[in-house]
């Protein structure tokens, strides 16, 4: 809004930032009262950072989240994937591996928001956590199990996509 005291408003990035964490309250004030054990998962990351847990939608792995997630720091390398789509690029990851590598689900923060995100871990590497999309802040996660990566893989893999 303009007036004659005032300039307009002009979109910088502090101005988008604020937006997206108002959004990414509301967002997660709604999720919670839907999923309830979200409210813990919340607890647990911004304990180790940010200043919002973005729940978009249902937290699918919530349980094994709660029971078995782990923070995996700061430190990652990148391994360039198709933007926008890490789930896809961690299963196409793990798959082309052969078991050098594990798929990690959950969250990663991003600025001042934790995002729900997967990422691949080569165990035995420095540092072990492999970004597919761009360096994030934080990791949190938890690691899945073969059974588990078998069914992640059958739901996030697009077979017409490729890692470039």
């Amino acid at each position: 809004m303009t007036t004659a005291r005032s300039q307009p408003e002009s979109y910088d990035d502090a101005m988008i930032a604020r937006h997206a964490l108002a959004w990414a309250r509301r967002c997660t004030e709604h999720s919670v009262r839907v999923q309830p054990g979200l409210a813990e998962l919340r607890e647990r990351l911004l304990a180790l950072g940010g200043q919002e847990a973005g729940f978009y939608d249902i937290e699918p792995r919530l349980e094994i989240l709660l029971r078995r997630g782990v923070s995996f720091g700061r430190r990652s390398r990148i391994r360039h994937g198709i933007p926008h789509r890490c789930h896809h690029n961690a299963a196409a990851l793990w798959r082309a591996s052969e078991g050098q590598m594990r798929i990690v689900a959950g969250y990663a923060l991003s600025g001042d928001i934790w995002r729900q995100h997967s990422w691949a871990i080569a165990p035995d590497a420095a540092p072990p956590v492999i970004e597919t999309t761009r360096k994030r802040d934080l990791y949190y996660g938890v690691v899945l199990t073969d059974h588990e990566a078998e069914a992640f893989y059958a739901a996030e893999y697009i077979p017409d996509q490729t890692l470039p």
